[in-house]
């Protein structure tokens, strides 16, 4: 997948539910890959290893070591105060250090620090647990259908070392993500790609410094590529600055001329192909940013939520709906919304079947990358200018859509220093 340069944003969906399984096989068109935490896998047995196998599309494994650093009450179950049943297998699996703490504290920089055999365990048992964990078991002809044993063995795309959130580059939990990564080269076999993934504060990407030093740390050994994340980054949100060191992390690191992903991103980080983002990572509808500190969320199922082509945002059914009515021309022509809504607003209602929002979501982003990839900075601006004047703000009910000047402005202003590896 990243031997050769793609001619559009790469998309992987963020595996959220099993509920989104069916979608995401008659639709397999629409992405290029899946992403998968290790909690997802070890939440619902055999059902997401068989899924993925039977895809047959490029996935991703976020190993989430993340989720040991948590105080033990987010580790909990609500239904039982108990730890999550996912997270004691992840901690069998990986052994080391995690699984000799999990209940009893979070895992901490000095049991790193003060002991580099717990470096080096915790990185073979993670990366080993990514390669095989959602191979056949041996014992797989014995409760699968005959079918299944002619799907070949997978392995993921990419192998992601531990990595840990870091406020800036003086946190120690910065250097030891750097060790994890640097000790998985040092173990690395051939045929692995090793990409780390630097998970960081919004408000680093405001210091050019900060900046400077993660890319120079990054890119002085030899990864295959590189992952983003910006802890809790709400696109819509974020300032001209954070919007124009985004644009810079991505633009140095790629510098190197190794792929460059972003995990959880909206229609930003598609325009950022521009500043040669090789691809990034989102929700079916709803995970274009992740905190890291919000980990196990809410029980239930979200509500949908629509996509607004023409604001290139995500709004509830109600706020959608209103605009709708406000501006019939914002009338999606998906062939979802043909279908659900045809031409009269009326019909939007229709719309509350999360099966439905997914399908149009999906609908849009494809067309989104098709014209992302044929168009150019200056085109791009002009639709942004476009999208702002065909709105009078007094009539969008507390929409704002200022993020579409921001974005507009953090692309055609942004000076992009030259990183040389």
């Amino acid at each position: 997948m990243f031997e050769t340069e793609p001619k559009e944003p790469l998309t992987f969906i963020k595996l959220g539910s099993l509920r989104e399984k069916d979608l995401l096989k008659t639709a397999r068109q629409a992405y290029d890959g899946i992403l998968v935490t290790a909690s997802m896998i070890e939440s619902f047995g055999s059902s997401v290893p068989s899924f993925i196998r039977g895809l047959d599309k490029p996935f991703i494994i976020d190993p989430m070591v993340y989720a040991f650093v948590q105080p033990i009450t987010h580790m909990m179950a609500a239904k039982d105060s108990k730890i999550k049943r996912s997270l004691i297998e992840i901690s069998v699996r990986y052994g080391s250090i995690v699984q000799r703490e999990i209940g009893k504290r979070p895992i901490s920089c000095q049991d790193f620090q003060s002991n580099p055999g717990n470096v080096e365990e915790l990185t073979k048992n993670v990366l080993n647990y990514q390669l095989e964990r959602l191979k056949r078991p041996p014992s797989f002809a014995d409760y699968y259908s005959e079918f299944e044993l002619l799907l070949p063995q997978v392995e993921p795309e990419v192998l992601i070392p531990p990595y840990f959130y870091f406020k800036d580059t003086q946190d120690p939990w910065y250097s030891v993500s750097l060790e994890f990564a640097k000790q998985a080269l040092n173990v690395k076999e051939q045929g692995w790609k090793i990409f780390p993934v630097i998970l960081m504060p919004p408000q680093l990407l405001e210091k050019q410094q900060e900046i400077e030093a993660i890319v120079g740390d990054y890119i002085s050994d030899n990864y295959d590529g590189f992952f983003i994340w910006v802890n809790d980054f709400k696109e819509e949100d974020a300032s001209v600055k954070q919007l124009q060191g985004l644009i810079k992390l991505v633009a140095m690191l790629a510098g190197s001329r190794k792929p460059v992903l972003k995990l959880y991103g909206g229609y930003f980080s598609a325009l950022l192909w521009h500043a040669d983002l090789t691809g990034f990572s989102f929700g079916l509808g709803y995970g274009s940013s992740k905190n890291v500190f919000a980990y196990g969320g809410t029980r239930g199922a979200p509500n949908p939520l629509y996509y607004m082509p023409e604001l290139h945002r995500l709004l509830s059914l109600p706020k959608a709906e209103d605009l709708i009515r406000r501006y019939p021309g914002l009338m999606c022509n998906c062939p979802t919304c043909k279908t659900v809504i045809g031409v009269n607003p009326a019909n939007f209602s229709r719309m509350k079947d999360s099966n439905r929002t997914a399908q149009h979501f999906l609908n849009v982003r494809l067309r989104e990358i098709g014209d992302l990839s044929k168009a150019n900075i200056a085109s791009i601006s002009t639709g942004l200018e476009k999208s702002v004047q065909n709105f009078d703000q007094k009539l969008l009910s507390g929409i704002n859509i200022d993020n579409l000047l921001k974005w507009n402005r953090a692309l055609l202003e942004v000076k992009v220093p030259i990183a040389v590896a």
